[in-house]
């Protein structure tokens, strides 16, 4: 498996089927942020050119906040386009969940 980056604390590499068994509902973990944790703003950020990541933000309700450009110790194909941060508050969410016919959350 291609590691692109690795550090004490992370390590960048392609996503795989082995790792399916670990995903998460995101739209669960975001409404239990909102609903039990407190909560009040979901942000995310994946490199500008990584549609798949940007596609999963946007499916679970997040929004495009800003493209950002910032020096990386260990640059990765891609990175000179930059970053994107994407997120989702809580009245955001809120009105989202009530216009999808859920209604409003607890």
């Amino acid at each position: 498996m291609q590691v692109f980056l690795e550090t004490d604390r992370l390590v960048l590499r392609r996503f795989s089927l082995a790792d399916v068994e670990n995903l998460v509902n995101l739209d669960a973990l975001i409404r239990k942020g909102f609903t039990e944790l407190g909560v009040q703003r979901v942000v995310a950020e994946t490199m500008a050119v990584n549609q798949a990541s940007r596609r999963v933000m946007e499916k679970a309700g997040l929004k495009l906040v800003r493209t950002f450009h910032q020096p990386w110790p260990y640059p990765i194909d891609g990175d000179e386009f930059g970053g994107v941060e994407y997120a989702l508050d809580k009245a955001g969410w809120q009105q989202q969940d009530t216009s999808a016919g859920s209604g409003p959350p607890n």
